[in-house]
């Protein structure tokens, strides 16, 4: 076991989510008639 201090812990951890969910919204391409994020800023 290793100790963490468990509100570090979950903050890095909402700030790798953000991180991955900001890279699939910009990397997704357009489907089903949705623009997609590089559809939109051109």
């Amino acid at each position: 076991d290793v100790a963490a201090d468990q509100d570090l812990t979950g903050t890095l951890a909402a700030e790798v989510m953000s991180e991955a969910i900001l890279r699939a919204v910009t990397s997704a391409k357009s489907a089903y008639g949705f623009p997609a994020y590089e559809d939109m800023v051109k």
